[in-house]
């Protein structure tokens, strides 16, 4: 009996050695391999001067068309005035850089409104984008710039707007609004420039 209750020892224990090297080979015998990674993105900046104005974040820029010293006529206005007369002439740039991670597309549209004199004469303004060579038009409306496209990260262009007060009319209508010079013949010209990301 105590011999038969020895084997049956010994047998339980040389399962368990056999288990316990099954299991420890079963450990030691696979390939384990672990990895991980990770990615992180920022939002691409969108950036776009006119001039020294960022229009993405201020919706504005400076824009002086009648601040002139080019012309062949001198005039003289009062205080923060600005006046024309015939014969005047000026030009105004805009200069226009892409400081985005996106290229970019822009357009300008300009408009312009002349308020006539008591007699109804309104100022006969020209417009052109080449100058004094070019073709010149009698509406700044004629001269919006299309979509054009500018690099990311500082591509750059200026667009060139020249004006004068054309000197080809009647001079009895420069002369009627010379003379009603009270602020009710006058010229505003607006320009709004639209920027989108191209693609």
């Amino acid at each position: 009996m105590k011999k038969n209750k020895m084997m049956r020892v010994a047998s339980a224990l040389l399962v368990a050695v056999l288990l316990t090297t099954c299991a420890i080979s079963g450990t030691f015998a696979k390939y384990v391999s672990t990895a991980s990674n990770s990615d992180t993105a920022r939002v691409a900046k969108w950036a776009f001067n006119v001039g020294d104005s960022n229009i993405a974040q201020s919706n504005t820029f400076v824009f002086d068309p009648f601040s002139y010293s080019d012309s062949n006529v001198d005039v003289d206005g009062t205080g923060s005035e600005k006046v024309i007369a015939p014969g005047t002439t000026g030009e105004f740039a805009l200069v226009l850089t892409n400081n985005s991670e996106v290229t970019a597309q822009f357009s300008i549209n300009f408009t312009e409104i002349r308020n006539a004199s008591d007699n109804g004469n309104v100022i006969p303004m020209q417009y052109s984008l080449t100058g004094a060579d070019g073709t010149w038009v009698s509406t700044i409306d004629g001269i919006d710039v299309a979509a054009t496209t500018l690099a990311m990260n500082g591509g750059t262009t200026t667009v060139t707007i020249h004006w004068k007060w054309a000197f080809e009319g009647p001079d009895h209508i420069d002369t009627d609004l010379g003379q009603d010079y009270d602020g009710v013949p006058n010229v505003t010209i607006s320009a709004e420039v639209t920027v989108e990301q191209v693609g």
